[in-house]
Formats: structure tokens, sequence, C-alpha cells
């Protein structure tokens, strides 16, 4: 879960948004929502970059420089001749391009690929009133809100208020994250629709009922979560 919460820049949101969004009380219906926050799926992660992935740098003119480099949990990764550069949260197009004018400084004609040679796992962060907190692997076929639920062995029946619970998802495109308030009662599911969940999105299940707001984003973001990252591109 450390690696995964390391790319988290979340409590400078959050205590906000538990005010903002109305989560006191219940959240807006999952079968309302999906179409919304299924809008914003990513449905190919791989083309983000994120802490764990290994990336290849081949020049075509000078194939003696050819290296891997893995991003590290900073989101950066060091790259033979020009250093640190910041990965995370870019995509691959992105950070080539930023590459071959770092090494224009250093070659004539760079003539550099860069591609993804050993993707990280994909996951999702759960955490709060649930049996297993922690990362919530995303398979290959994809994974819902429900789906990731069950797999922390479902909320807590005692003390999890799951008519408010929290989505949160990076949008690397538009640099923002996107907060949702979600109620999952059975009631709220209706139709077909699903919830898909992105790689790095953050679940969270507060108590029943948030008393004290202060004192969950305390007990749950700041306590859980290390010191984000900063700049532009830093992912969710």
């Amino acid at each position: 879960m450390n690696r995964l919460a390391s790319q988290l820049k979340l409590w400078s949101v959050l205590s906000l948004a538990l005010l903002s969004i109305g989560c006191a009380s219940a959240g807006t219906r999952l079968s309302e929502i999906a179409p919304e926050v299924n809008a914003t799926f990513q449905p190919e992660p791989s083309l983000i970059l994120a802490p764990g992935d290994t990336v290849s740098v081949q020049f075509r003119t000078a194939p003696e420089f050819d290296h891997t480099a893995i991003i590290e949990r900073d989101g950066s990764a060091s790259f033979r001749r020009v250093g640190r550069t910041e990965c995370a949260g870019k995509s691959l197009e992105a950070l080539q391009e930023e590459l071959t004018s770092a090494y224009s400084k250093v070659f004539d004609t760079p003539g550099i690929t860069v591609s993804l040679s050993v993707p990280a796992a994909r996951e999702a962060l759960l955490m709060g009133e649930v049996t297993r907190q922690g990362a919530v692997p995303i398979p290959p076929h994809g994974l819902t809100l429900l789906e990731a639920l069950g797999y922390a062995g479902g909320p807590r029946r005692d003390t999890a208020s799951v008519k408010n619970i929290l989505l949160v998802r990076w949008l690397p495109e538009l640099n923002e994250r996107k907060v949702w308030c979600i109620d999952v009662r059975p009631k709220t599911w209706g139709g077909n629709e699903q919830i898909f969940i992105s790689p790095r999105d953050v679940i969270l299940v507060p108590p029943k009922p948030i008393v004290v707001v202060n004192t969950w984003v305390d007990q749950y973001i700041r306590r859980m979560i290390p010191i984000p990252l900063t700049g532009a591109a830093s992912p969710l």
C-alpha cells in the first residue's frame, strides 16, 4: 500500500471535499452517477506512467547509451547523462518529447525512442471502514466499485456508511482530481450501470455518521498518506 499511497496528494482537497459535496447526507445514487464517473475511466492505463514502471530509452544513433530506468516512489526516474526527470502521470509520448529535448543538449541528433518495458501492477487504494484496507489489484478484464469493495471484504457492517463513499480520481489530461460522493446501498444499484475503477483511484469508506469531519480526515488521510508529490504533473 505504501508504494501506491506515496503517489497521493489528498489531504489538501479531501477535508474541503467532505464538506463541499455534502457527504454528511447521502451521496448520489450509484446507478445515477455511473455514467459521469465512467466518462473519466482510463481504459488504457499503461499509457499513463506510474511509480514502479520501468521505461526503456533507445538511441538510434548511439545504441551504446541505451538503458532502462525505474520510476521511483516520488514519481521520478534517473536517466543517463540528463539525471532525474519527473515521469509519473505523463504519457509515454510526453516523456519522450521531454527527454528528446533534454538529450538534444547532449547529442546533436539524439533520435530516442521511449517505451514501457515492464509495467508496474495497476492498483487502486481502498481505505476506511472496510474489512481489509490497502491496495486492490485491477485485473486485465477490469474492476467495478462494488467488486473492489468485495475484494476488501466489504464495508464493516456496524461502522461503515455506504451511502456516502468517496471515490477520488486523478485526471492527468486535465491536470486535476475529481471527487465523487456515492451512495452504494443495494437499493441504489438499479439497471446494469456499474462504476469502473481506474488505476490509482482512491476509494474511501467513511464511518457512520461523520460527526467530526476533521477527526476522520486526520485518522484516515494525514496519518496514512505520506508527503505528496509536488509539481503540476503529480498523479493522485
